[in-house]
């Protein structure tokens, strides 16, 4: 019995390729906070730096969205590699405050230019080659990232130590120039559509259409708001919460690397788990028994005496999320046409981001102010809306 199925490494083999590899040098936001907290930046500021690229991402996310439903899935995302990988080279030059929120800015419009269309790509070539690989393929996709994750923070630990923080940039920036160049050659399916004459007025079209669909859904729209307070509780169970949380146990620097390399594990092993229990059809219930397993734990955070409880809660909290993506992702993709995949997942990564960009300065604020078990908590109670909208989903 073989690990692959027949004919997947042949199409999908580039993309787990460009995966892994760029996970594995991509441990830039492993010690992000620990960065620019040597800077001298506070918890506050390094939530406006983040959500500066949100925002960007955000502004972009539609026009890019339609850009690939238009053109090219592959084009865009290639845009986009190359663009994030200039940023992440700028990056390591820049020390002062706004000079880094406009090149998180930049990076933004980066990201806007593969969110969507690099799913909508690799979805709609599995469709047209072989439909019974959909399913596997984004539990293998989350496995090869997580498999990266592992080396990644090991590799970080080690690179930063021996270096210093710094050397997170120029690694980040190979990184996407390596996923560019392994991308470039891989596959594409798709049919060019007809533009009207006015290539703005075809990209209002297909944006109105899209959130349209969105909205009239009944299932995308309760997705829709149930992503809303997940990726609000994400964000105030995040980075800026983990290492402060972390470091307040003695936990140093570099030995965060070990840490996102153990979540990288949990994510493998989740991604083994996922794909045993997922059972065609019963996705929703699966999520929200995964969202209601994380609440629970975020509540436990305040029984935390230790470095070992600390990281007990850490990991639960990262392998119960993990393990409902790629379920969550494969019930996004059922309701959405293939004409309309990548300005749909568009809309999604606009709206998300959104959340985001507005919950991650308020985590921030929240840690300052009240410490990082206070941010845990509020995740926690931030996940009882989302799991209430999954409830009221009717297939």
């Amino acid at each position: 019995m073989t690990f692959f199925q027949r004919g997947e490494l042949k199409l999908l083999g580039l993309f787990y390729l460009a995966e892994l590899l760029s996970c594995v040098l991509f441990f830039a936001p492993i010690f992000f906070l620990p960065y620019y907290l040597g800077l001298g930046f506070s918890l506050f500021q390094y939530g406006i730096i983040i959500s500066t690229f949100l925002i960007t991402s955000i502004l972009f996310e539609i026009p890019t969205g339609v850009v690939a439903d238009l053109h090219s899935r592959k084009l865009s995302v290639l845009i986009g590699w190359l663009i994030e990988g200039t940023a992440c080279l700028l990056l390591f030059f820049l020390h002062n405050f706004y000079a880094i929120l406009v090149t998180f800015a930049f990076f933004g419009v980066g990201s806007s230019f593969w969110s969507g269309a690099g799913e909508a790509w690799v979805v709609d070539l599995i469709k047209k080659r072989n439909k019974k690989l959909l399913n596997v393929y984004f539990f293998r996709e989350r496995m090869f990232g997580h498999l990266g994750l592992v080396l990644s923070g090991i590799l970080g630990a080690f690179i930063v130590k021996q270096y210093g923080l710094p050397i997170i940039w120029p690694l980040a920036a190979l990184s996407f120039f390596l996923s560019f160049f392994i991308l470039l050659f891989a596959e594409e399916y798709f049919i060019k559509r007809k533009r009207s004459n006015s290539n703005l007025r075809t990209a209002f079209k297909q944006t109105e259409t899209s959130f349209t669909y969105s909205k009239n859904h009944k299932v995308l729209f309760y997705l829709f708001l149930a992503g809303i307070f997940v990726v609000f509780a994400g964000n105030f169970f995040s980075l800026i919460s983990v290492v402060p949380l972390l470091k307040s146990y003695g936990l140093q620097d570099y030995a965060l690397g070990y840490v996102f390399s153990f979540m990288g594990f949990l994510g493998i092993v989740s991604g083994f788990v996922g794909k045993k229990l997922h059972i065609e059809g019963n996705e929703r219930k699966f999520i929200y028994f995964c969202l209601i397993i994380c609440s629970s734990l975020s509540f436990m955070i305040f029984g935390v005496a230790g470095l070992i409880s600390a990281l007990i809660i850490v990991f639960g909290l990262e392998f119960f999320s993990q393990l409902l993506i790629p379920i969550q992702r494969i019930y996004f993709h059922k309701q959405i046409p293939s004409k309309l995949r990548a300005t749909v997942g568009s809309v999604e990564g606009m709206i998300l981001s959104l959340a985001g960009a507005i919950a991650l300065p308020l985590a921030g604020l929240v840690v300052d102010n009240y410490g990082s078990k206070s941010s845990f908590v509020i995740s926690g109670i931030l996940l009882i809306p989302a799991i209430i909208f999954y409830l009221k989903i009717k297939e």
